[in-house]
């Protein structure tokens, strides 16, 4: 160690020293092997890494064998969006640095804590006291968030502004509503905002769908009005671990005047509690559906708390407007860089300033398309302009199969395990 500090490390090694060195180190490793050799892990059939650990054989999931070489570990990163693991190949010839996602159940997580509904967290917000808040809201669905600026001031706007009740996020499918709303709200999580008021002390996420998975499967819900109850009843987890039969008695007015009352008697005010309501263009498709919901999110608005909205459509209700297009020429070339350096799409990061503008024009300036033609260009190792064309050929359906198998790669074990549950029992 001495050594390597004064000549590897801070020196030069010269011919009569690494003549002594070489043999001496390699003596070394050749001990190391030796001494480790129980603990070395082995390549089974299948190519999964394996351990004798108790006369047991274990998988060792960090992945330490990539594209059929063995790494070196740079650095361990547990990052919003997950944990992430910064290796380098084992190669003489490229040595390239691989960022790899860990699986939420990694060997450097050191908190097991049990599922909560709600987490509670200090939020400093330009004040010198912080502020206690608890919260459901996943993180960002991205690392690479790029520009919106202008967007994310008008929701702090709207969130200094405590007269009004409702801000509705609506545009096109693609342009990233729910990034944006999940940026502002993680930046209000993170102590990232200078807020003229104080934060809400509840934030309730709550995904518009109509299933839900219960004891008896998938549920499919026949209206607009069971998918706002149940909106109210994630909201009243903030309050209790478990619900008890009289909040499924209820329903629609009469569910959330309850839901009003108990949170009066916890002294929560109207202002203390925001709800984010995403995706409502999937429970309103003819006329008297979106009157409907526009009724019950008015009366979410008035009696229980401020409610942020997403929607694909402008919906009929009393809000702040803030409609999301495409990304400015210039943020959309930086997510592109952003992204390629993140995937190493190598021929996005060698492309000109004008290539990428063109590129950015020819898939609209929408996030999600430009994030899909970095991870494409990355996996199939493939140029941009035969890549565009493959993306053009894709029918939807193609496309949403290549947007999910990314989303794939993303989530957690747990969450994959569940799936392939759900699919092994419908076809065994």
């Amino acid at each position: 160690m001495q050594f390597r500090n004064k000549r590897q490390a801070h020196g030069v090694v010269d011919q009569k020293h690494a003549e002594i060195w070489a043999s001496k180190t390699f003596n070394l490793i050749e001990q190391c092997l030796f001494v480790f050799e129980k603990a070395m892990p082995s390549i089974n059939a299948d190519k999964l890494l394996t351990i004798d650990v108790a006369n047991k054989k274990h998988i060792v999931e960090t992945p330490l064998f990539i594209e059929g070489q063995a790494v070196v570990i740079s650095e361990v990163k547990q990052k919003k969006t997950g944990w992430k693991l910064i290796v380098q190949l084992l190669n003489n010839d490229e040595s390239k640095e691989v960022t790899e996602d860990l699986p939420d159940s990694n060997v450097f997580v050191t908190n097991d804590a049990p599922y909560e509904s709600y987490k509670i967290i200090e939020v400093f917000t330009g004040t010198e006291e912080p502020h206690i808040l608890q919260h459901n809201s996943p993180v960002r669905q991205t690392d690479t968030f790029q520009g919106r600026t202008d967007e994310l001031e008008a929701l702090i706007d709207w969130l200094n502004d405590t007269d009004s009740r409702r801000c509705l996020v609506y545009g096109d499918g693609g342009y990233g509503k729910t990034t944006l709303v999940l940026e502002f709200i993680n930046q209000l999580l993170g102590s990232e905002l200078d807020l003229e008021c104080s934060p809400p002390q509840v934030i309730c996420y709550y995904s518009a769908k109509m299933t839900k998975w219960t004891a008896s499967g998938i549920t499919y819900f026949t209206g607009i009005k069971p998918v706002l109850d149940d909106s109210v009843r994630e909201l009243m987890l903030c309050m209790y671990d478990v619900l008890t039969k009289d909040w499924y008695t209820s329903s629609g007015r009469a569910l959330i005047d309850k839901a009003a009352a108990a949170l009066k008697a916890n002294k929560f005010k109207r202002n203390d509690v925001l709800i984010i309501l995403d995706n409502t263009e999937t429970l309103a498709s003819k006329p008297q559906d979106t009157k409907e919901l526009a009724k019950l999110i008015d009366l979410l608005g008035r009696l229980v708390g401020r409610v942020i909205i997403t929607s694909r459509r402008q919906e009929t209700i009393e809000a702040k407007q803030l409609l999301i297009e495409g990304l400015t020429v210039t943020d959309s070339v930086e997510l592109l860089k952003s992204l390629a350096e993140q995937h190493n799409a190598k021929p996005i990061l060698q492309a000109g300033e004008a290539t990428l503008r063109r590129v950015s024009e020819k898939l609209t300036y929408k996030p999600i398309l430009l994030e899909a033609l970095v991870v494409y260009i990355s996996r199939a190792s493939v140029g941009i302009e035969q890549a565009l064309d493959s993306l053009y050929r894709k029918s939807n359906d193609e496309l949403l199969e290549f947007l999910y198998e990314d989303a794939w790669e993303r989530i957690g074990e747990l969450h994959k395990d569940a799936f392939f549950i759900l699919a092994s029992l419908n076809c065994p």
